[in-house]
C-alpha cells in the first residue's frame, strides 16, 4: 500500500534509517531490539494531511427508465481518499488520527489508527457524500471504504512511499461501497442510479497509494 509520509525535515534521518535498514537485512544480525528499534510515530504525527485512492476494474449495476437494468465493468477507476482541494486535513490523539469536513459539494470523515512505533497503518475508514442539486435534477452519492492492517507505511526499502497492486489489495481492503442516486426535481423520480458491486484486482487494474504528508 501507498502510504507516503512526506517532510524535509526529516529526509536525512529516514535515508540513514533505510541504510541501517537494508544493511540489516543483508546480515544475519538479530531482529532489533526494542531499545534499538527505530520509532517513526513522532515523525507520523507531525504530518498535518493524508490522501489516498484505490484503483481498480469495478462493476456496478445500473439503472435508468429508458434502458432499465444494466451492469457495467469499468476496466480502470479510481476511488479518492481526498477533499476537492487534495489533501484531508488531520489531527493526531496518539496513534489514532481524523478529519472530517465540508469541501465543495462533498461532506466526509476520515479516521485511522496506527501502530505504537508508527510503522503499520492498523486500520482506516473513509466515508464521503456528494450532494449536488441542480436546477432540474439532484444528485446523491456515498462512498465508504475500509482498510483494515497492518499495513506497512514504508516501502520494504525503507523508503516513504510502498505502492501495493493486484491481489495483494484486496487483502486490506475489508469493505467498498458506491451508490449515486440522481432525481428530477419536479416530479421526485428516479431517473439514474449507479451501486458498486464487486472489483477486479488484477495486477494490471488495480493499486493502492496511501499518503500523510505535510501538503495540502
Amino acid at each position: 500500500m501507498a502510504v507516503s509520509v512526506i517532510d524535509d525535515k526529516t529526509r536525512a534521518e529516514m535515508a540513514s534509517a533505510t541504510a541501517q535498514a537494508v544493511i540489516v537485512a543483508a546480515t544475519t544480525t538479530p531482529a532489533a531490539t526494542s531499545s534499538t528499534a527505530i520509532n517513526r510515530l513522532p515523525m507520523l504525527q507531525g504530518q498535518k494531511y493524508f490522501r489516498g485512492a484505490i484503483n481498480a476494474g469495478f462493476t456496478y449495476d445500473k439503472w435508468e427508465p429508458a434502458t432499465g437494468n444494466s451492469t457495467a465493468t469499468s476496466t480502470f477507476i479510481a476511488i479518492t481518499i481526498t477533499n476537492t482541494s487534495g489533501s484531508i486535513p488531520i489531527t493526531w490523539n496518539g496513534t489514532s488520527f481524523s478529519g472530517s469536513g465540508t469541501s465543495g459539494d462533498n461532506t466526509y470523515t476520515l479516521s485511522g489508527t496506527v501502530s505504537a512505533d508508527g510503522t503499520m497503518l492498523n486500520s482506516l475508514e473513509f466515508n464521503k457524500e456528494y450532494l449536488y442539486r441542480g436546477a432540474d435534477f439532484t444528485t446523491r452519492a456515498t462512498t465508504r471504504i475500509v482498510l483494515a492492517g497492518p499495513i506497512p507505511i514504508l516501502s520494504p526499502g525503507g523508503l516513504p512511499n510502498n505502492v501495493i497492486r493486484g491481489e495483494e489489495v484486496a487483502k486490506y481492503v475489508s469493505a467498498v461501497s458506491y451508490s449515486e442516486v440522481t432525481t428530477d426535481n419536479q416530479s421526485g423520480q428516479e431517473t439514474k442510479t449507479i451501486v458498486y458491486r464487486s472489483a477486479d484486482w488484477s495486477p494490471d487494474k488495480s493499486a493502492m497509494t496511501l499518503a500523510f504528508t505535510n501538503e495540502p
